[in-house]
């Protein structure tokens, strides 16, 4: 039997959205509104103790996700760590994973904490891997009030990839990490046994984005080397070494992948001398 899934409609708007955590343009108004999310712990299915309140808008270039993570005791807020790539164990935060594709199979993580800060993944595998050295561009605010704390998020389209159809449907969860409660809250529930990145089978679906185009997923990454070399014996001349390279990365359609590298930096491997470290 297919298990149902729970629909969050994205809705177009014309309307310039400053990324500021204020969610004070009108159009967030119009934007349908989803809530009613889960506890996984600690009362697994229970609803959650404190409301989440998202809404989806897009542009031809953007998607915007805003979330209103309602608390009653905001003095519970744990927010600790202002790093890219925060610790998600010690913190709150309030985490979007979209599954482009919509095949359960990969996806990406975008979290943001109530400071402001922000961490992201690629997940594949289903979820059993994730590269947590990508480092999408994508923009974010969050602002905290008496009330909790609001998330604000604009994700260029070209940071992504999927399919070339008019009309998108997405996998999609929203995720809530309560700390200080101890509760993790899920919009689209999976199963307590699944963590968040596993649960891509569970997510819901987003509706409604259509007329975008996907990037090409441009990367270059430049990289030298420099060392020096030196024998033992006394008065025996130091000797520099330098070198450098380049590694290309360019998607050529939504599902393939150009990898080339020029020099390639074997720097790592044993045979190495010794003194030749990465600057």
């Amino acid at each position: 039997m297919k298990r149902a899934r729970r629909i969050a409609n994205a809705k177009f708007t014309s309307e310039k959205i400053t990324i500021d955590g204020r969610l004070d343009e009108p159009a967030w108004q119009t934007a349908e509104m989803t809530r009613d999310f889960k506890q996984q712990d600690p009362r697994e299915g229970d609803p959650a103790s404190q409301q989440t309140d998202v809404r989806v808008l897009f542009n031809h270039d953007f998607l915007f996700v805003s979330a209103v993570c309602h608390d009653t005791m905001p003095e519970k807020i744990v927010s600790n760590d202002i790093r890219r790539d925060f610790d998600t164990l010690n913190q709150d935060y309030f985490t979007l994973l979209i599954d482009t594709f919509n095949d359960g199979h990969s996806g990406y993580y975008f979290a943001v904490s109530p400071g402001g800060s922000q961490h992201d993944r690629q997940i594949s595998e289903e979820g059993r891997a994730g590269n947590t050295n990508w480092d999408g561009v994508w923009y974010s605010e969050a602002r905290r009030g008496p009330d909790g704390y609001t998330v604000e998020m604009a994700i260029p389209f070209k940071t992504l990839r999927f399919n070339r159809e008019k009309q998108q449907v997405w996998g999609i969860h929203f995720y809530r990490r309560m700390r200080g409660r101890n509760e993790s809250t899920y919009w689209s529930m999976p199963p307590r046994r699944y963590s968040l990145t596993r649960a891509l089978a569970y997510a819901g679906e987003l509706h409604g984005v259509e007329d975008v185009q996907p990037g090409h997923a441009l990367q270059i990454k430049p990289f030298a080397i420099a060392g020096v070399e030196k024998l033992a014996t006394r008065g025996e001349e130091i000797k520099g070494d330098f070198d450098g390279g380049v590694d290309l990365k360019y998607g050529l359609t939504p599902g393939m992948v150009l990898d080339l590298t020029a020099n390639t930096d074997f720097s790592h491997v044993e045979a190495d001398k010794i003194g030749r470290a990465h600057v």
